[in-house]
């Protein structure tokens, strides 16, 4: 079963650059765009 990471950042670039570092890894990658919605999917 894959970790899963929870990205907050507003920066689309360094969402970009973090999901590719993460790619041959066995990561579930989720991001958004504010910690309002981070918060919103970790208690999801």
């Amino acid at each position: 079963m894959p970790k899963s990471l929870l990205l907050a950042d507003d920066s689309v670039t360094i969402q970009k650059v973090v999901g590719i570092s993460f790619a041959n890894e066995d990561i579930q990658l989720t991001t958004v765009d504010n910690g309002r919605d981070a918060v919103a999917k970790a208690r999801a």
